[in-house]
């Protein structure tokens, strides 16, 4: 009963001294090697060592040890192997995911060279404990023991209650190291935002979910006019066109109902001068996120862009209501638009002519002709009222007078021809 006593008040006071350890420890390297000067000094083992286990779960490298010679640890190294493979205790216990203990090396079936050279040594029995963190197996404590059938239920418990503990402390040193990373990552995630919309060319506000501004970038001041902050505090309805507001607000309450999602609306914005602009207007919703916490609304001036599509659209009606031929081409002399005049004028539908070359409009004694007018034009050459003739589709001639324009590319590259063809057969 005396032994008995004595065997745990050894192991109470190692569980002691880890306690301590783990309040007063640094890190996992600090916690690891002062649980094993624990051990052997207040629990006085006869060894104790740690090993981490890698990422892939396939290998066992010791990290701290008290109580070893050089030559102890290197036969130690030499025993584990790989854990999937390895037929040891350290890799059995790693593999099935419990505490394996011995009480007896010379007694047991398998009597590897590590265990004939302890005994040798006078070491008997070992416990070995594998350690987690976040649920997973990330190291391994090993007891090393003089006597012999050490460990009994008593000694087991304390011993499971100590893996724990070690496990607990990992834990808190993960929890930590994470806690750290996020706030770096959020100090981080500030500067770049701010990096970020105060140095884009679009305006970008953060506003609550009831609309009131919060911030504006400073690309503010040279799109609309506004001073960064003399918009903040105030309702992002000031500045919306008053048809729009209606629009604004539901895109605003879809962003916090779908968060998500980006959410797209094109809305009028006052400028400072109270002239009107249209804008491109994307809200994504960032409550969620502690460096924003708020509705990003990013807003890009298209005015100049829906002008032009209104020029566009204007135009478009003018060519289809043409009753001359208009129609395009690439580079290449095959057809890409033809409008309903074309139709009138040569007999030819839309689809029975777009992708096909133009010179199928010409009689075989001018095939050439297209060829030679585009040349023409794409090398700089006006050509205004050309008059020649071409085919209708029912095979008679038509007289027609050319008028032919580059198209060009935001480049100022040719990518197409415009012609203009007028009959002019009743005039010949």
């Amino acid at each position: 009963a005396e032994e008995k006593l004595a065997k745990l008040n050894r192991l109470y006071a190692t569980l002691s001294g880890i306690n301590t350890t783990i309040v007063h420890a640094a890190s996992p390297a600090e916690l690891f090697d002062r649980v094993c000067d624990v051990a052997v000094t207040h629990g006085r083992f006869r060894m104790a060592w740690i090993g981490t286990v890698d990422r892939a779960g396939r290998m066992v490298t010791p990290v701290a040890q008290r109580g070893l010679a050089q030559d102890d640890m290197a036969m130690i190294r030499d025993s584990i192997g790989p854990i999937a493979e390895g037929r040891g205790r350290t890799a059995t216990s790693l593999r099935e995911r419990r505490m394996i203990y011995t009480n007896d090396y010379e007694a047991e079936r398998t009597f590897t060279p590590w265990q004939a050279e302890a005994a040798k040594r006078g070491i008997h029995g070992s416990a070995t404990l594998p350690i987690h963190q976040g649920g997973e197996i990330v190291a391994v404590l090993k007891l090393y023991v003089s006597e012999r059938n050490f460990f009994d239920s008593d000694q087991l418990a304390l011993l499971e209650e100590m893996r724990a503990d070690i496990s607990f402390a990992l834990d808190r040193f993960d929890t930590e190291a994470k806690k750290a990373q996020a706030e770096a990552a959020l100090r981080e995630s500030e500067v770049r935002f701010r990096a970020l919309i105060e140095n884009a060319s679009d305006i970008t506000a953060v506003v609550s979910q009831d609309g009131m501004i919060s911030y504006a970038s400073p690309s503010i001041k040279t799109i609309a006019g506004y001073d960064p902050d003399e918009l903040v505090g105030s309702h992002m309805v000031q500045i919306i066109h008053p048809e729009d507001v209606q629009a604004a607000t539901l895109t605003l309450s879809e962003s916090i109902r779908v968060p998500e999602e980006a959410h797209r609306v094109e809305l009028r914005i006052r400028m400072k001068d109270g002239l009107w602009r249209v804008f491109d207007v994307l809200v994504r919703n960032q409550l969620g996120r502690a460096a924003i916490g708020g509705v990003i609304v990013n807003m890009r001036d298209v005015t100049e862009r829906k002008l032009a599509e209104v020029t566009r659209a204007e135009l478009a009606a003018l060519v289809a209501s043409s009753r001359d031929a208009i129609y395009g081409t690439d580079v290449n002399g095959s057809v890409t638009v033809w409008n309903p005049g074309a139709e009138q004028v040569f007999g030819y539908g839309a689809s029975e002519v777009v992708g096909r070359p133009v010179t199928m409009l010409a009689p075989a004694e001018l095939v050439d002709e297209p060829v030679k007018l585009r040349q023409r034009v794409l090398s700089g050459e006006a050509v205004s009222d050309f008059e020649t003739v071409r085919l209708h589709k029912d095979g008679r001639l038509i007289a027609v007078a050319f008028t032919i324009s580059p198209i060009r590319d935001v480049s100022g590259n040719a990518a197409g021809l415009s012609v203009v063809a007028r009959d002019i057969t009743e005039r010949k």
